[in-house]
């Protein structure tokens, strides 16, 4: 399923996946972290943690830097908070849209209770 186009978009589809979602959990309760560590912390490879990664920094969820030999990673603060804006965004219009089906609905089971 294809999410709406805007910001935040990109990061949803992303975070859709709970593996996903665990790293990133795991990066912000550790601050940084190399794919080694994060790999203890899950039940996947750490080649899989390193293609998950892969998809968490091309949507600019994540950053790396290299420590020596080592590359480490940590979550983009900023673009995290504007995700989670655009979700929040997206959730208000949804709880909207919601509203007016349910008063649509309530307004035509009165319509036809005054038929009856």
């Amino acid at each position: 399923m294809r999410l709406p186009t805007g910001t935040g978009s990109d990061a949803w589809e992303v975070l859709a996946d709970s593996t996903r979602r665990q790293l990133v959990d795991l990066l912000l309760a550790s601050g940084e972290a190399s794919a080694t560590e994060l790999a203890s912390g899950v039940s996947i490879s750490r080649q899989g943690v390193l293609k998950h990664l892969a998809v968490l920094e091309r949507v600019g969820l994540l950053r790396r830097r290299a420590v020596g030999r080592e590359v480490r990673f940590r979550v983009d603060d900023e673009r995290l908070a504007q995700a989670a804006r655009d979700m929040a965004a997206a959730a208000r219009d949804w709880d909207r849209r919601l509203r007016m089906i349910k008063d649509l609905a309530e307004d035509a089971e009165r319509a036809r209770g005054d038929h009856l």
